[in-house]
């Protein structure tokens, strides 16, 4: 399976809907290639990543995707992989791809960085301070 081979959500808008629930458009890995076009698209088209609240994507804006042409693979395959299904259409969930076999096809990797660490300076830091009351712990071991 190649990056591209995944099929697209039909009942996809782009996450323009009215409500964004947050399942999708959060933190989100991104592999070094994809944080290199996602940065030659916003420089292309003016795009600035936002800072947030909470674990929003910086490139949730107005209510839909800035980035949505040149998003990373695990957005793409939000809502298509069994193991992403999407809350609004989970019936278009329709490929199994466990997360060991994507990394061992090289689609995603469990070292990659997060997205809005290659966009905003102290993300880290500012996601470990919003997940901590969660349970969560971002620290390296």
């Amino acid at each position: 399976m190649r990056r591209t081979d995944l099929p697209e959500m039909k009942s996809c808008d782009g996450c323009k809907h009215e409500e964004v629930t947050n399942s999708c458009c959060t933190i989100v890995r991104a592999r070094p290639q994809e944080a290199k076009r996602i940065k030659q698209y916003i420089e292309d088209n003016d795009i600035q990543w936002q800072v947030n609240d909470g674990i929003t994507c910086g490139f949730m804006q107005d209510g839909q995707c800035a980035i949505y042409p040149v998003r990373p693979w695990v957005c793409r395959a939000f809502g298509v992989v069994r193991q992403m299904p999407c809350t609004r259409f989970p019936q278009e969930a329709v490929l199994d791809l466990p997360p060991a076999k994507a990394h061992s096809l090289k689609l995603s990797d469990p070292d990659d960085a997060f997205l809005g660490w290659y966009f905003e300076p102290g993300y880290y830091d500012r996601m470990k301070q919003v997940l901590k009351p969660h349970g969560y712990n971002l620290e390296v071991v």
